[in-house]
């Protein structure tokens, strides 16, 4: 699978620590761009799921925590 180096360290970041919930300002301050909406994270999470999809439809490891966070779940 292809991924963006953005996509790369969101993804890295997530899966790093098992189970860990990642909140949207740690994710944020990875991306390597100077200002970053939720809403960039949120799109890059999306392609991201997007992804591993057309490998597995039934993927779902990759699950929101009460809107604002993240964790690898799998």
């Amino acid at each position: 699978m292809e991924l963006t180096l953005t996509e790369f360290l969101i993804l890295n970041l997530i899966t790093s620590q098992r189970g860990r919930v990642r909140s949207y300002d740690e994710l944020k301050g990875i991306t390597r761009q100077r200002y970053v909406e939720t809403n960039t994270v949120t799109g890059h999470i999306r392609r991201i799921r997007r992804k591993f999809q057309k490998i597995d439809p039934n993927f779902t490891a990759l699950k929101n925590v009460h809107g604002v966070e993240y964790r690898w779940h799998g």
